[in-house]
């Protein structure tokens, strides 16, 4: 039996596949700057967490990854 990747040819696989992709990139991000915030000592409140958690808008949490370099509060990467 062949081993490799299975190719989505329908519509309906293809758009539900990459709806799939675009939501785990956001889970990744997201867990990101969970993470880098963590390393870096700041606190975050539940409803930050959850805010984070559930933006599906890639830009904005790669926007977020950015300032949390530099924060120096959870709140600073809202603004």
């Amino acid at each position: 039996m062949a081993t490799g990747e299975y190719e989505w040819v329908s519509a309906f696989a293809l758009r539900n596949q990459a709806i799939g992709e675009a939501r785990g990139r956001c889970w990744g991000e997201g867990e990101l700057v969970l993470q880098l915030l963590r390393e870096r000592g700041i606190d975050t409140t539940p409803q930050q967490r959850q805010r984070i958690d559930t933006c599906t808008d890639e830009p904005t949490l790669i926007e977020w990854h950015r300032r949390a370099i530099t924060a120096k509060t959870a709140d600073e990467i809202f603004d």
